[in-house]
C-alpha cells in the first residue's frame, strides 16, 4: 500500500511494529527512487502512533485489526489521526462471514460449528486464528471517535476459498470485475472474507 499510495503521487508515512518487516519495506522503497523521497517509515505500532492529532488527510489501516484482542482502542488511536475532511480506511475480517470459507471449500464439520456458534473468530490462510468485526459495529465505532461512516464493502466475496485457482489473465479480470460488483450490493457483500470500512471526519468550517 505504501508502494502504491507514494506512485500515485502521495507522501506516504508507514508504521511497522516488526524490525524484519520494517527493513524490508524499506529496501522496496530503496528500489524505487522517484517514489522514495515521498515515503517515511518509522517503527511503532497501532497503540503508539507516533504522530500528532490531526496529521494526515487519509489513514489507512488493512489487514491488522483482525490480529488485535479488540477493534476499540485501535479504531480510536487511528481515528485521532484523521485531519478534518479526512478519511479513515479499516480493512478487517468480516465477522458475518465466518465459516463461508469452510463451507465453500467442503469442510462442513468446521464450517457450521462456526455458523451455528456465531463465534467471531476463525483460522486465516495464515493458520492462525483471527477476529471478526461486523459493519455496523465498525461504524459505530467511527462515530464513537467523530467521524462519519461511508459505505462499506465487501471483500473477496467469491474466490477466498480458492487456493489452487490459476486463472488466464482474461478469467482473471472477469473475477475482479464480478467481485467489484458484489462489493457494494447486499446480500453479497455480507459474504466476503473482508470487510473494508470507511469514514470522514466533516471539515469545521
Amino acid at each position: 500500500m505504501v508502494l502504491r499510495l507514494a506512485a500515485a503521487g502521495h507522501h506516504v508515512s508507514g508504521v511497522e511494529k516488526s524490525p524484519g518487516m520494517l527493513e524490508a519495506a524499506a529496501k522496496r522503497v530503496a528500489a524505487v527512487p522517484e517514489i522514495a523521497e515521498r515515503v517515511t517509515l518509522s517503527e511503532g505500532d497501532i497503540y503508539t502512533l507516533p504522530f500528532d492529532d490531526a496529521a494526515f488527510d487519509a489513514v489507512v489501516c488493512h489487514g491488522v485489526v483482525m490480529y488485535l484482542a479488540d477493534s476499540v482502542a485501535p479504531v480510536a488511536h487511528l481515528a485521532r489521526l484523521v485531519a478534518d475532511g479526512g478519511i479513515l480506511s479499516v480493512l478487517t475480517k468480516n465477522r458475518l462471514a465466518v465459516g463461508v470459507r469452510e463451507a465453500l471449500s467442503g469442510d462442513y464439520a468446521s464450517a457450521r460449528a462456526q455458523i451455528e456458534s456465531g463465534q467471531a473468530a476463525s483460522v486465516g490462510n495464515l493458520g492462525i486464528t483471527t477476529r471478526g468485526d461486523t459493519p455496523d459495529d465498525l461504524d459505530d465505532l467511527a462515530r464513537a471517535n467523530g467521524l462519519t461512516p461511508l459505505p462499506w464493502q465487501g471483500v473477496r466475496i467469491f474466490h477466498d476459498h480458492r487456493t489452487d485457482w490459476k486463472p488466464t489473465e482474461e478469467e482473471y479480470q472477469a473475477a475482479l470485475e464480478t467481485e467489484w460488483a458484489a462489493s457494494s450490493r447486499s446480500p453479497y457483500r455480507e459474504l466476503g472474507r473482508l470487510v473494508h470500512v470507511m469514514a470522514r471526519r466533516e471539515a469545521t468550517a
